[in-house]
């Protein structure tokens, strides 16, 4: 097995059919090359019922959705001893967690102290009484990327972010009196809500600015018109799409939830892939004609126009550029301790992607691009790899079987080679 990082020609694909079951793609520089697209199996989940594929045509962007009771049980995603553990047990500081009430800040030092570990050495951490005293007089706490911390949410964010191929973060809100913490805002990117404990008001409004981006305007003017109120309890869902202003109100009792950042895709990096595309014109790598005369410089643009219009007019080009950000797509790592440094056999395993490219036209090796990078297998190993890349949970007794008996032997290093790549994790 051979590992390498995607080569920049992957990022100039074009869609050759339009038949799902095998899509295929030929990198530019490549024209005789072919691929078929392997995705792996999904469960039915908490994400794949809320980002249903009514929501995908109907909603996604659009406008928000509440969605009740879509947590049976809460306690599987987070617990108050949970929480308790991860502030006792992580030197968590500011400005990834903070104290927020009406629309300010609170100065960290108000709720932190000053301490002296063994060595000698001054250090600071939370000072538990005065951060619960603030909480309780109705400040109301912020632990960002909550999910590095806690297994379930890194697993929750992991599955949104194999529906839209990007990074997902998750963030942590706490309050319990009844004042605002954040005021009546705006993000510059989707999000969705999950009530953890207790109740929380939602009050929506509309857009002023639709669509907007980070580093965007932040001067919109409050829509007019009527808002929604909404209830969020223990266990419901909310989705709000970036622009949509609203404000966030406790009712007066200890209430927790989360908040699952969502960065989508736009049209600004679908132009940044294309431009990437263009590298491989000699016209776009020349100088501009800064020092020429008005008609080089009309006759420059005429040409560039014509380039980016011949790329754009692939009415494919959407898929294609979701196909490379799938292949591209690279979820958080997994470590399978003990697996990786212990010579078990026992153990289940699965394909740590979603999404995998099978490059048809090698007919030598197994070429596969998934995860950020290519990976190449001798030719006995296409149906175990195909196994693999479906999503299929198994041991290393199991796939054995799916190689001819004079290659049989090397499986179980195959497997531990795949599990340290990080192609592989142990199944849950």
């Amino acid at each position: 097995m051979n590992v390498s990082n995607i080569d920049k020609p992957l990022t100039r694909v074009e869609r050759r059919t339009q038949n799902k079951e095998g899509l295929g793609i030929k990198p530019m520089a490549f024209q005789s090359n072919r691929f078929e697209t392997i995705i792996g199996k999904q469960n039915k989940n908490l994400v794949s019922l809320i980002f249903d594929d009514y929501f995908k045509s109907n909603i996604f962007g659009k406008e928000h959705k509440f969605i009740g009771s879509v947590v049976s049980d809460t306690k599987n995603i987070l617990t108050w001893r949970n929480l308790n553990q991860i502030l006792n047990s992580n030197n968590i500081g500011f400005p990834r967690l903070f104290l927020e009430i009406n629309k300010q800040k609170i100065d960290p030092s108000e709720y932190s102290e000053k301490v002296q570990t063994l060595k000698g050495e001054q250090t600071e951490r939370l000072n538990p009484i005065r951060l619960q005293q603030f909480i309780k007089e109705g400040a109301t706490l912020v632990i960002n990327r909550i999910d590095e911390f806690q297994t379930s949410i890194f697993d929750l964010c992991k599955d949104i972010s194999q529906i839209f191929f990007v990074p997902i973060h998750a963030n942590l809100y706490l309050s319990s009196g009844e004042k605002e913490g954040f005021g009546l805002h705006w993000d510059d990117h989707d999000v969705l809500v999950l009530q953890i404990e207790g109740t929380k008001k939602w009050e929506i409004n509309g857009f002023s600015r639709k669509f907007p981006l980070f580093r965007d305007s932040k001067d919109a003017n409050h829509p007019n018109g009527k808002s929604t109120e909404l209830l969020l309890k223990k266990g419901d869902a909310l989705y709000i799409p970036r622009g949509l202003w609203h404000k966030v109100t406790s009712i007066g009792e200890p209430s927790l939830h989360l908040t699952f950042s969502i960065n989508t895709l736009t049209g600004i990096d679908l132009l940044k892939w294309v431009s990437d595309n263009l590298l491989n014109e000699q016209l776009f790598r020349e100088n501009l004609p800064l020092f020429g005369t008005e008609g080089e410089r009309r006759d420059y643009i005429d040409e560039i126009s014509i380039l980016i219009s011949n790329q754009l007019r692939n009415y494919n080009i959407i898929d294609n550029f979701f196909d490379f950000n799938k292949a591209n797509y690279n979820p958080k790592p997994n470590y399978s301790l003990p697996l990786t440094i212990s010579s078990e056999t026992n153990n289940k395993y699965i394909f740590t992607g979603a999404y995998a490219i099978l490059n048809t036209s090698n007919q030598s090796h197994i070429e596969y691009y998934s995860l950020g990078k290519v990976w190449t297998f001798e030719i006995g190993y296409k149906e175990l790899v195909k196994h693999i890349v479906e999503g299929n949970e198994f041991t290393i007794a199991e796939i054995e079987n799916l190689v001819e008996s004079s290659i049989r032997n090397q499986v179980k290093d195959l497997i531990y080679q795949l599990l340290n790549g990080g192609f592989l994790m142990k199944s849950q």
